[in-house]
């Protein structure tokens, strides 16, 4: 059930100088979220900037609902500087989750800030691999509490954990015995990863990022193009399969 709540910010953790973790108390859309879908949070109580900012649900404890949110302009910004005990303005719970009730094995396919959703989507699953790419050890989010529910391999661009290389390296080594592929990323890295995922012949599911208003497909600011047409990634997303979507 989506609709429009006031949520309590209960805390503020940076994870590096430009990335921190929020939580935020509200019970309904605690409840009511699943993994792959997102909030559209107001970022200031003076409706400046104007328009809502589009953030996956990390994590779901009990009450409350955790987002992890990388300063990238002045919403963003602002959103950094909010306080225990502030309320904020939130749209949600949106979009379409990922399907994991749908497989058995899935592998999930994660690059920086792209860890967002794949976070919650592993808390659901039993113990799964997750290869892990970022450009240094810095942008690998959250993973000493990433490997207490999932198996990590890291990649890192310049050999500062784990293996050197991009995420996608020693893809198709790892799906064997994988029945999909869930990931969240860069577009340049989601396009290697659905071309893998068709030569392999196993399906994708990707979360997609773009600029969205309204949250709910009226306003027609996040269309992607597709095999089936323009989809708006706020509606028919963020969650979609890797092999419709013309990245």
């Amino acid at each position: 059930m989506k609709g429009s709540f006031k949520a309590k910010v209960i805390s503020k953790r940076f994870l590096s100088d430009d990335v921190f973790l929020l939580k935020l108390r509200e019970p309904i859309i605690a409840e009511e979220s699943l993994p792959g879908q997102f909030v559209n949070l107001r970022c200031s109580s003076i409706y400046e900037p104007l328009l809502r900012r589009p953030l996956s649900i990390y994590d779901v404890e009990e009450d409350n609902f955790l987002l992890l949110i990388r300063i990238i302009g002045k919403g963003t910004k602002l959103l950094s500087l909010v306080r225990e005990g502030d309320e904020l303005d939130v749209l949600g719970p949106l979009g379409n989750p990922f399907p994991y009730r749908m497989y058995k094995n899935p592998l999930l396919v994660a690059g920086g800030i792209g860890i967002a959703p794949l976070h919650f989507l592993l808390k659901k699953l039993s113990f799964p691999i997750l290869l892990f790419g970022a450009r240094s050890k810095s942008e690998l989010y959250g993973l000493e509490d990433l490997t207490k529910i999932a198996r990590v391999i890291p990649f890192t661009e310049d050999g500062s954990e784990g293996e050197r290389g991009l995420v996608t390296t020693r893809l198709k080594e790892f799906l064997k015995g994988h029945d999909v592929i869930f990931a969240c990323g860069p577009m340049g890295m989601l396009r290697e990863v659905v071309t893998i995922a068709k030569d392999v012949g196993v399906p994708s599911y990707i979360s997609l990022e773009e600029r969205m208003a309204c949250g709910f497909g009226a306003c027609l600011g996040c269309a992607v193009k597709t095999k089936k047409g323009y989809k708006m990634v706020c509606k028919d997303g963020p969650v979609m399969p890797g092999e419709e979507v013309i990245i």
